[in-house]
């Protein structure tokens, strides 16, 4: 067999074991970094962060209609806050000061996501005013026993004795949770005179 042939024969064999692992690796990579970057473009981050809010919502609600006994006076809320290092998180709270009182905590977001919120007069948008999630603000969100709807603005989370009230902002309610991550929001309406809720994305 001349040199020639066995050249031949070597250029044929194709690819080796090693240069098709190194390619898969390559790849693996890439698509990695891809599925990220889609992540942050299409606000992933944000709209899970909305979507567990609102049910947890949904939970507070029939808490505070079915098992609360006082949830006028803030016994059943949930309160979003964020955690050193810019977690979001919500505590779902049921009997507050009470021997049956359940906390139950889940994260749902990170820190690419910012949550703020608009709290306002129900019916009118003249004294609006934002709050941005951080380590000084936290959002706590309680609904009435009687009807249903959302009690007023608290700024901090309720303590003491069953049937306790806690400082309120008078007339004062939160109307709108904003999720956003880059240039993507979602958007959570809050109804103060009904205590419901709609999500969308902006």
């Amino acid at each position: 067999m001349t040199r020639e042939d066995w050249r031949s024969m070597r250029d044929e064999r194709g690819f080796s074991l090693v240069e098709l692992i190194v390619v898969i690796a390559i790849i693996s990579i890439i698509g990695a970094g891809a599925y990220s970057m889609l992540g942050l473009l299409n606000g992933k981050y944000a709209k899970e962060c909305a979507t567990k809010t609102q049910s947890a919502l949904s939970q507070t609600k029939v808490a505070a209609m079915s098992k609360s006994k006082g949830a006028a006076l803030y016994d059943v809320y949930i309160r979003i806050y964020t955690a050193a290092d810019g977690s979001v998180f919500v505590d779902s709270v049921t009997g507050r000061g009470t021997a049956e009182e359940v906390r139950m905590t889940e994260k749902i977001g990170n820190a690419k996501v910012t949550v703020s919120a608009v709290k306002g007069s129900a019916g009118t948008d003249a004294s609006d005013t934002v709050v941005t999630l951080d380590a000084s603000n936290e959002i706590i969100i309680a609904f009435d026993r009687a009807d249903g709807t959302f009690n007023e603005v608290v700024s901090s989370e309720p303590t003491g004795i069953a049937g306790s009230t806690p400082a309120k902002e008078a007339d004062t309610y939160w109307k709108k949770l904003v999720f956003s991550q880059g240039s993507v929001e979602y958007v959570l309406e809050l109804v103060p005179l009904t205590g419901k809720f709609t999500l969308s994305r902006n």
